[in-house]
């Protein structure tokens, strides 16, 4: 008989297990849901959205800095009135500055791996490499950036300078 009590026990304990699982608490069991989200106004075929996960950022994301203040020097370079010499420069910059912004963006945005197996050495590899790859990216922005600011006026630079100031984030208080 005791061992008949177990099992009955441990069923119910599974089934309550299984229950949470497919309905977890707050709501989101489906037809029978009592949250209807502001009354019961919502519309048919409409979706809830799923809660923001944990750590996940709930506001958007800011544009990358260095995409900002490539965006501000596509839209200054007709106004420089560049010589051939100072177009090679800037070109080389640029192309640079594009791709520099687009690793930032795709390193922020990037999920961790996911993997059956946990591989600590592995990890701190691929980060190391990773990083690697972001200050060379770096080393070669600073370099065109050094160069441009050796061919242009001192009255081009500034405007340079200006986009860049522009594209950084505001001061906190």
């Amino acid at each position: 008989m005791p061992k008949l009590r177990l099992t009955a026990l441990l069923s119910c304990l599974l089934l309550a297990a299984s229950a949470q699982a497919q309905f977890p608490p707050g709501g989101g069991g489906g037809r029978g849901s009592m949250d209807k989200g502001g009354g019961g106004e919502r519309g048919h075929g409409e979706r809830r959205q799923p809660p923001a996960q944990a750590g996940e950022a709930r506001m958007p994301l800011l544009p990358e800095r260095l995409r900002v203040w490539h965006t501000g020097l596509v839209q200054l370079q007709p106004m420089l009135a560049l010589q051939p010499a100072q177009t090679e420069a800037w070109d080389a910059l640029m192309r640079d500055l594009r791709d520099l912004a687009e690793l930032n963006e795709r390193r922020r945005d990037r999920k961790p791996p996911v993997s059956a197996v946990v591989d600590v050495d592995r990890d701190l590899r691929l980060e190391q490499e990773a990083l690697a790859d972001h200050a060379a990216a770096y080393a070669d922005v600073r370099r065109f950036h050094q160069r441009l600011k050796e061919v242009l006026t001192a009255q081009q630079y500034q405007q340079v300078l200006e986009a860049y100031k522009a594209s950084l984030p505001p001061l906190r208080p």
